[in-house]
């Protein structure tokens, strides 16, 4: 239990330390240059529910990347082209 109370503060802290941002999906794609000498541990994306959108998110020190996918008939993903906002919030 000590670890596990600690491991809740200390990702409470990191989740606390970001600031929540609107962004739009332009065609179910959005993508952001990070700024250069920033580190970023944390990236938290909010998005409503009842869009029954799916994000793909890959992301590397200089760049993020996130993709709306939508389940097809057969289960598999496939890119969601509309456009959609959502909060996202980088957390360092």
């Amino acid at each position: 239990m000590p670890l596990a109370e600690a491991l809740r503060v200390l990702l409470g802290l990191l989740r606390d330390s970001g600031a929540p941002h609107k962004v739009a999906a332009q065609s179910g794609q959005f993508q952001q240059s990070l700024p250069a000498g920033r580190t970023y541990q944390l990236l938290r994306m909010r998005i409503d529910p009842s869009l029954g959108l799916i994000p793909e998110i890959t992301g590397h020190r200089l760049m993020v990347s996130i993709r709306l996918m939508r389940q097809d008939e057969e289960g598999r993903l496939k890119l969601a082209a509309q456009d959609a906002s959502f909060e996202l919030t980088l957390c360092s």
